[in-house]
């Protein structure tokens, strides 16, 4: 996470190598860090940028609950509230 500040931040993930994308890695990071987020900051929401071509990690995002907020320039701002995790 970055830019955290007394009720949100943004969220970044990237795993580099590839012989562990589809394995549920970012899944559970993902998951752990919001926890950490939520949980342990008292943090109100989180967000993010993603790329409107990036299909995997969309899912990702939705799966965990992140709701698209709006679309500029091939980016997408994606938010997730503390009640929604």
């Amino acid at each position: 996470m970055t830019d955290i500040d007394e009720e949100s931040a943004e969220y970044q993930i990237f795993i580099g190598e590839k012989d562990y994308w589809g394995m549920g890695v970012a899944l559970e990071a993902s998951r752990q860090i919001l926890k950490y987020a939520f949980e342990t900051k008292g943090l109100k929401y989180v967000y993010l940028h993603v790329r409107v071509d990036n299909e995997r990690a969309l899912r990702l995002y939705k799966k965990l609950g992140f709701i698209s907020q709006e679309v500029k320039d091939n980016w997408i701002k994606m938010k997730i509230l503390s009640g929604a995790f």
